[in-house]
């Protein structure tokens, strides 16, 4: 993660509140010293300063739920459990994707923290020697077929001077990444699968020049590990 001046939008005065208020009890604690405005804690929580807090989503709702309602009231004077915290009920109303959350991450801190997929699935590795990563699909595997263990990095659409109109897809293993394109039409069909933030084995074939081609779907099914 990077240090807390290189989070995007979070300034020299912002650091200085955080670093000078320490320790924090709570992310109550924290905000009721800091003062942060919501715009300063939104960057702390997608930067994943505030993890050890809880979870993004949570903390998320939990300032508009819960904490920027409190402080427009009058604060109670707590006697006594000093060191717990307040009672915060409030609903999850707003939900993210891993892939948004993931993207906001990136965003804030120019940077990237991903899995290595090989690690992750040693074993599906060990048991099925024909299962590639994309460094490995990529290494003289021209004109083969084969399956493409990955993560579903991005997709976008764009029309080409035909008219015809294209899905771009970003592949990722966590190491190397790759692209490739196919009809929107034909992306359509398969893109509850081809989701971005899908872990899939996905089968390729790899053209000369080309790179690589999702394989036939109709007879060669993609297998989605994480969704």
């Amino acid at each position: 993660m990077a240090p807390l001046g290189n989070l995007k939008g979070f300034g020299t005065n912002d650091v200085t509140a955080v670093i000078e208020n320490r320790p924090y009890s709570s992310v109550t604690d924290f905000m009721d010293k800091t003062k942060l405005g919501k715009s300063k804690f939104e960057t702390l929580v997608f930067g994943g300063t505030l993890d050890c807090f809880g979870e993004r989503e949570y903390l998320y709702n939990w300032y508009h739920e819960f904490y920027a309602k409190q402080s427009r009231k009058p604060r109670r004077v707590e006697l006594f459990f000093e060191d717990m915290e307040q009672s915060d009920c409030f609903e999850i109303k707003t939900s993210f994707s891993p892939i948004e959350l993931e993207t906001m991450f990136e965003e804030l801190n120019g940077f990237s923290i991903q899995e290595d997929l090989k690690v992750k699935y040693k074993k599906l590795f060990t048991e099925n020697s024909s299962l590639k990563t994309i460094r490995e699909a990529l290494d003289r595997n021209t004109n083969k077929h084969f399956r493409m263990l990955c993560k579903v990095r991005s997709v976008s659409t764009f029309r080409a001077k035909s008219g015809r109109e294209f899905a771009k897809l970003e592949f990722t293993d966590g190491v190397d990444s790759i692209e490739t394109v196919m009809q929107k039409i034909n992306y359509s069909r398969y893109q509850k699968s081809l989701k971005a933030g899908n872990v899939i084995i996905l089968p390729v074939q790899l053209a000369e020049g080309e790179g690589i081609y999702i394989d036939d779907l109709d007879k060669k099914e993609i297998k989605v590990l994480e969704s």
